[in-house]
């Protein structure tokens, strides 16, 4: 049963892709070149361009765990922040938010590269970072667990911060926001 299960949700995740890709053939390679909502699973978030999105829309998509695990493989590396450490660093940035693991520390920058984070972590201007929009990364953090009541606060109040075969993640309870824009090279400078 649980094979299939598996099974089911590896063919789910092959079609959502190739529709993607079908209807979005000749999408640039950028968010900062597309209109275009980003979908994901089964949230959709309409957020293109405009005063409001900021000028890249709206980056980033949901995905449950297991999905993301199939689609950008498993987490190599993971370091957690608390939700009210990441909370109070994305408050002061404004529409974007780069995030990086340096040095095994969690680093969190505005748009204009300045620290939003306590961790004041030294890094080389070829470091790569992560951009997603600030509400993407709220909306994560709304997110409740769909599993039992927990009295631990440190697992429940704690995001993770992981490293993939070739992109970054933040997972919180039983939601992965994935489809980050790497900076370099789309910084929006």
């Amino acid at each position: 049963m649980k094979k299939t299960m598996s099974l089911l949700a590896f063919v789910f995740s092959l079609i959502l892709i190739t529709i993607s890709c079908s209807q979005n053939s000749e999408q640039p390679n950028s968010p900062a070149d597309s209109n275009s909502p980003i979908i994901s699973g089964s949230i959709q978030n309409n957020g293109g361009p405009n005063e409001q999105n900021g000028k890249f829309g709206i980056i980033g998509a949901f995905f449950g765990k297991e999905e993301a695990d199939i689609i950008y493989g498993k987490v190599k590396t993971s370091v957690t922040i608390s939700t009210d450490e990441l909370n109070a660093a994305i408050d002061k940035g404004n529409k974007y938010i780069l995030i990086a693991i340096i040095k095994g520390k969690i680093v969190i920058l505005g748009e204009k590269k300045e620290y939003l984070s306590n961790e004041h972590v030294a890094f080389n201007s070829n470091e790569t970072f992560h951009i997603l929009s600030k509400s993407m990364i709220k909306e994560l953090l709304k997110a409740k667990k769909s599993s039992s009541f927990s009295l631990s606060k440190s697992t429940a109040d704690a995001v993770a911060v992981e490293l993939r075969p070739s992109v970054l993640s933040l997972t919180y309870n039983d939601l992965t926001l994935e489809r980050t824009t790497p900076c370099p090279p789309f910084c929006g400078d």
